[in-house]
């Protein structure tokens, strides 16, 4: 039998490779989100299975959980990576990854999303490095590396660049590596998942969120807490404008995480054996997603 774990990283397109793509993967016994009533340990036991595929972000340290913590979240992943490599030592690890300026945007979404109350500058603070993000949670490589040597197989490595046009050859390298056929997905890969806040709901919901926390401190119901939430959520939702990052970020970013990002597309280039195609799309110069 052959066991894949796909460990996320969060906001790399997992959701994506979940709803779109792993359920209606024939040929592999997936079990995952969306959940399912299966137990990875029973999975892995059930008669005539020969291809079992486990895919949670949370694998790698979880990220909602991080938020109300003062752990520095990329320890936390190093810490939960060990243990899931204890459970499944001889699995072939799935690890996805993204531009770091995508990404940092795409985790401040999600901040603000789930309850967040402070500005991307609080969020990550470039100048002393004091916000709930560290500089050092951004760091790629490192998660690459504590896969390899937790588990004893070397991981299939992707990128949330390729599921837009680089969609097709990622799954004719995933299907190869399954041993399937590549799956029939229709006008689900073009359906937009777990979609971030615009620049219209964050500044709506940094007010909200500050308000609720209050509220919440005071003994208010977290179930009405979330119920007005969601409304502050939604009523921003029919803006266009999105939330992007500031050029000083974007500097930062490319200075500090420059070599960072090429040491892991490095690690696929020559895992995966990518063209210069692929290249160009993991590099930012294809159709971009936006999740």
């Amino acid at each position: 039998m052959q066991l894949f774990v796909h460990l996320g990283l969060h906001k790399t397109g997992t959701t994506f490779m979940q709803k779109a793509v792993f359920r209606h993967w024939s040929g592999i016994h997936y079990v995952g989100r969306p959940y399912t009533d299966d137990d990875p340990l029973v999975a892995l036991t059930r008669p005539g299975k020969s291809t079992v595929l486990i895919s949670n972000e949370s694998l790698s340290g979880g990220l909602k959980s991080f938020y109300a913590t003062s752990t520095q979240w990329s320890q936390r992943q190093r810490e939960q990576i060990g243990r899931v490599a204890e459970m499944f030592p001889h699995a072939r690890p799935l690890l996805s990854f993204r531009r770091h300026d995508a990404w940092l945007l795409s985790l401040y979404k999600h901040y603000l999303k789930y309850g967040g109350n402070r500005r991307l500058e609080q969020f990550f603070d470039i100048e002393d490095n004091t916000g709930v993000l560290q500089h050092a949670d951004l760091m790629q490589a490192e998660r690459l590396n504590w896969v390899q040597e937790c588990f004893a197989i070397e991981p299939f490595v992707f990128f949330c660049e390729e599921l837009g046009e680089g969609l097709q050859p990622l799954l004719g390298e995933l299907a190869l590596l399954f041993g399937t056929e590549i799956p029939r997905l229709g006008q689900r890969i073009h359906t937009r998942y777990n979609e971030g806040v615009n620049a219209a709901q964050s500044e709506r919901l940094i007010a909200t969120n500050r308000l609720l926390y209050r509220l919440s401190r005071r003994g208010v119901a977290r179930r009405l807490v979330r119920f007005f939430h969601g409304i502050a959520y939604r009523v921003s939702g029919f803006s266009r404008e999105p939330l992007q990052l500031p050029t000083s970020y974007r500097e930062f970013i490319d200075a500090t995480y420059r070599d960072d990002w090429q040491t892991v597309v490095d690690f696929a280039t020559r895992s995966r054996g990518l063209s210069d195609r692929q290249l160009q799309v993991i590099n930012g110069r294809g159709k971009r997603v936006s999740w």
